[in-house]
C-alpha cells in the first residue's frame, strides 16, 4: 500500500459545496482533485495554472492597501464575510412561498446587498424549527447551487424531496440524490423593498 498522509485544509463552506458539486458532475471528488493538483505541482515544478493580477478596481484598491506596487505579485486575502444571525436567515426562508425554491447563494447575495458587503454567510448556531408564528420554517425550499436536493439544517434530503414533490416541484434522480427539473423556473427572488417571484 502506498505511503499516504492526511492533509487538512480549511476552506469556506460555501466554496467547498460548489466545488464538490462541480467535481461530482465530472465523476470525481475534492480528495481526488487535490491529489491531481499535487501531482501537477510536482510534474510542472510550479503552480499548474496561470496566476495573474486582477484588473478590477476593487482588487487594485485592496492591493494598494496591502502595500503592493504594479510589478509585484501578492496574495490578497478574501474579505471577511459578514455573519448573519440565524433569525434573519430563517425569517427570510419563511417568506419563500409554497411551490418556489431558492439557493443558499441567493440568500447570501440578498444579505450582501442589504448590508453592502462583499460576502455574507449564516451563523449556523441556534436554528429554530418553527418561526414566531408557530409555523414550521420551510428549510426544504432551499436547494443546492446546482439545483439538487441535499438536505439542510432541520430537513434531511428525504423529507426535502417529499415536501418539494407535495408542492408540485418536479424532481428527477441525480447521482445519489434528486435534482429539480429546470430549477430556474421555480426560483423565488428576494428584493430589498418587497419580494416577488421570478416570472
Amino acid at each position: 500500500m502506498a505511503n499516504t498522509s492526511l492533509l487538512q485544509v480549511r476552506v469556506d463552506a460555501e466554496d467547498r459545496e460548489k466545488a464538490s458539486e462541480i467535481l461530482e458532475s465530472l465523476g470525481t471528488n475534492l480528495s481526488a482533485a487535490v491529489n491531481m493538483l499535487i501531482k501537477q505541482i510536482i510534474i510542472t515544478e510550479g503552480i499548474p495554472f496561470d496566476v495573474k493580477r486582477s484588473n478590477s478596481s476593487s482588487s487594485r484598491t485592496r492591493m494598494s492597501a496591502h502595500g503592493a506596487d504594479r510589478d509585484s505579485l501578492v496574495v490578497i486575502p478574501a474579505l471577511p464575510a459578514r455573519i448573519i444571525p440565524a433569525i434573519e436567515y430563517t425569517n427570510l426562508i419563511s417568506m419563500i412561498p409554497a411551490g418556489k425554491i431558492v439557493r443558499e447563494e441567493d440568500i447570501n447575495s440578498y444579505f450582501a446587498e442589504k448590508y453592502q458587503v462583499e460576502r455574507a454567510k449564516p451563523d449556523y448556531s441556534g436554528w429554530p424549527v418553527y418561526g414566531n408564528d408557530g409555523i414550521e420554517i420551510p428549510y426544504w425550499r432551499v436547494i443546492s447551487s446546482r439545483g439538487y436536493v441535499s438536505g439542510s439544517h432541520h430537513c434531511d434530503a428525504n423529507r426535502q424531496y417529499e415536501m418539494l414533490i407535495q408542492e408540485g416541484i418536479e424532481l428527477v434522480p441525480y447521482k445519489k440524490s434528486y435534482r429539480v427539473v429546470d430549477y430556474k423556473r421555480y426560483l423565488f427572488e428576494f428584493q430589498q423593498s418587497g419580494q416577488k417571484s421570478k416570472e
